[in-house]
């Protein structure tokens, strides 16, 4: 993996209100920013110098739930009042041309992305790799199972004031929730990269997380994707699955856009189930 997009969305609900995004945040970074990461004079990682940023707001059709308002802080009337157009072909071409800036092959990479942001990704876009069964699993093999390590907390905020002692920034804001992914990623990065390496798999594993009416899957169908062609890695192999019915198939995904052989985009989540938090997170 040459360039590592650590994303983050936020929604209108959980998978059983059948959500729909309302803010996406991306952070492109070089693989050498990882590999080689910048710290402070007391030895803490931060951000690299180096890095593309893209966050989107978008009107959903869908009302938010009063939780994932409350959570987030959006609503409809406030996207409605800005005058934030929906997740549009715009949207599509606006991530084209952001991940086609980026050297490949392409790792996605979001905390939960497994149950939750890749499988609601699908329906607008089609793919990416999830940190909580990577971090989970290193855990496992550092401690050999140990019960100490079973009643460690994996949600995001608890793994970076575990890693930094100190509350993360902005919480449940797209954007607020890529830096802290990306900072938790900087403080394990030489085991998370190769964890990458070893299980990048195809995004087209990823099935979405519902199925829209015919109306709305004519209309994902006619979105050109902006993922050409995704991997995905899991520490559970079980959790792939089969592409769903909103997903092209094939590696080209992209109607006329001709990326590089080089140009592949691959998929790691970093999550684990938190028995803390039930096999669902909310939104963000």
């Amino acid at each position: 993996m040459s360039t590592f997009v650590f994303l983050d969305l936020e929604a209108t609900g959980l998978p059983s209100a059948e959500p729909e995004i309302a803010e996406l945040s991306l952070f492109a970074v070089h693989r050498s920013s990882l590999e080689n990461p910048e710290r402070n004079e007391l030895g803490i990682p931060v951000l690299p110098r180096v890095l593309d940023k893209l966050t989107l707001c978008m009107s959903p059709t869908r009302p938010f739930t009063a939780k994932a308002s409350e959570i987030t802080g959006l609503s409809s009337e406030g996207l409605a009042r800005s005058r934030k157009a929906g997740f549009d072909g715009a949207v599509v071409r606006t991530l084209q041309a952001f991940l086609s800036r980026q050297e490949g092959p392409i790792c996605l990479v979001a905390h939960n992305g497994f149950d939750y942001d890749f499988p609601l990704l699908c329906h607008g876009t089609p793919s990416a790799w999830d940190t909580l069964p990577a971090l989970r699993g290193l855990d496992r093999a550092h401690s050999h199972g140990t019960r100490a390590q079973g009643r460690k907390g994996y949600s995001l905020g608890s793994l970076f004031r575990r890693y930094f002692g100190a509350e993360p920034s902005a919480a449940h804001s797209a954007e607020g929730d890529v830096h802290t992914l990306l900072m938790v990623f900087l403080h394990r990065a030489a085991e998370l990269l190769s964890w990458a390496d070893e299980q990048a798999r195809s995004w087209l594993h990823i099935q979405p997380m519902y199925t829209p009416p015919d109306s709305l899957c004519g209309a994902c169908a006619s979105l050109p994707s902006p993922f050409p062609r995704f991997a995905l890695a899991s520490h559970d192999p079980g959790a792939l699955s089969h592409p769903g019915p909103c997903m092209p198939q094939g590696n080209s995904l992209l109607p006329g856009f001709h990326p590089s052989p080089s140009f592949s985009i691959n998929i790691m989540a970093n999550y684990a189930p938190d028995p803390t938090l039930g096999a669902r997170r909310p939104p963000g």
